[in-house]
């Protein structure tokens, strides 16, 4: 456990700094080609690719991809602000759902609720309910006002934190605004902020599979969370948390050791599931059927 649990920055630098590279790459490629029609193309690869932000954060919010905090934390901060979120909130909401995963009157991060509002959870696939949720709460906190989920999760202590780093994330987005007003266009929000709700659908179909349609109020995480076998790509964009069930019981191994834990550990967990496919084929019936019996769920105990 102790080598599993060792930290470096090499590991976390490739990933991260791989990431950025392709996301300008790809941003220079959408800019010069807008007066084109294969301009969608690459800005929807772009959102796609924006998207794994959602990934980076929450692997930092861990303090999991680098040994050194000060590099952890500058790309929560990037990753964080590129998701309309604070770090504060982020952090300690987070904390919370990992002490109370799926547990309906806890976990504050609960993904679906029964009986699952199918519209809702559509929503949320493109990020779209739950981004404008998040930009809320951080335009509220900017104003010095606690959302009801900051008054649940944050100490009294973090409350000024709180504020000071909505207001500097709400900062970038209102230079982008005004950059869109300044230059008479939308490029600057197609590139900054809105990609995540554009591009935000295949994040939003891996995000959905971690906890969904299995059961709930236990502490058996192995019941809760579901691992997922993904090709190379879409382990990339997730930063290996197919390995779900492995990152719940472990939260503070890091990302690029999963795998490995995975095959030590393999043989007290559930069989996972192949691919996306496999997952959804039974996790749509199972809405289904919540929405009709709110106590049925996915028994993963056999």
């Amino acid at each position: 456990l102790k080598t599993y649990m060792k930290r470096d920055n090499a590991h976390g630098l490739l990933h991260v700094g791989s990431w950025f590279v392709m996301l300008i790459a790809l941003g220079t490629f959408a800019y010069y080609s807008t007066n084109n029609l294969v301009c969608i193309i690459f800005f929807l690869f772009y959102g796609v690719l924006y998207s794994s932000c959602n990934a980076i954060w929450h692997e930092c919010s861990h303090g999991t991809p680098f040994k050194t905090m000060f590099i952890n934390e500058v790309v929560f901060f990037i990753t964080t602000a590129m998701e309309q979120r604070d770090i504060v909130l982020t952090r300690w909401s987070h904390a919370k759902h990992h002490s109370y995963t799926s547990y309906t009157d806890y976990d504050v991060e609960l993904s679906v609720k029964r009986p699952p509002n199918l519209w809702i959870v559509i929503l949320n696939i493109f990020n779209i309910k739950s981004g404008i949720k998040s930009s809320l709460g951080l335009i509220s906190h900017s104003f010095g006002i606690l959302s009801p989920v900051a008054k649940d999760v944050v100490p009294t202590e973090e409350h000024n934190k709180l504020f000071f780093w909505s207001r500097i994330t709400l900062l970038t987005y209102i230079i982008t605004i005004i950059s869109c007003i300044i230059f008479k266009t939308w490029l600057p929000l197609l590139l900054y902020g809105l990609p995540r709700y554009y591009g935000g659908f295949v994040q939003g179909l891996l995000i959905l599979t971690q906890h969904a349609g299995l059961d709930q109020n236990v502490a058996d995480h192995r019941l809760n969370s579901r691992t997922i076998y993904l090709n190379p790509i879409l382990g990339y964009l997730y930063m290996n948390m197919q390995y779900h069930v492995e990152h719940h019981i472990y939260p503070s191994i890091p990302f690029y050791q999963l795998p490995k834990l995975h095959q030590y550990i393999k043989n007290q967990l559930p069989n996972p599931y192949y691919g996306l496919l496999d997952t959804y084929k039974e996790l749509i019936k199972t809405l289904l059927k919540q929405r009709k019996d709110v106590n049925y769920f996915i028994n993963r105990r056999s």
